[in-house]
């Protein structure tokens, strides 16, 4: 079970980082430059079909219950790829977590 996991782990983590087939992608767009922000905490990865105009958007919010995760992380690449290749445009972004940052964030 443990190699399973050490295995399955790998492949995410490889899958992760990749962009979608035949999406242009633009990284780390700030979304909020209100003063005292991290810039790191308030960026999007915006995913582009082939043919974005007029397209409709689709926007991930990771999942981490509002303590982990990252634009990059869980199934978001997987769904970028596919809603891509579907004529979506994919917006994919960081919020700041807890408890570093405690409601109201």
């Amino acid at each position: 079970m443990r190699l399973f996991s050490v295995i399955l782990l790998a492949l995410f983590a490889s899958l992760s980082t990749a962009a979608p087939a035949n999406a242009k992608v633009i990284r780390d767009v700030i979304y909020n430059d209100a003063p005292g922000l991290d810039p790191g905490d308030v960026r999007a990865d915006v995913y582009l079909p082939e043919n974005p105009d007029g397209a409709p958007m689709i926007l991930m919010m990771h999942g981490g219950a509002w303590t982990f995760g990252n634009k990059q992380s869980g199934l978001g690449m997987f769904q970028a790829r596919y809603f891509t290749s579907e004529g979506f445009i994919f917006i994919s972004v960081n919020y700041r977590l807890a408890p570093a940052n405690p409601f109201p964030a």
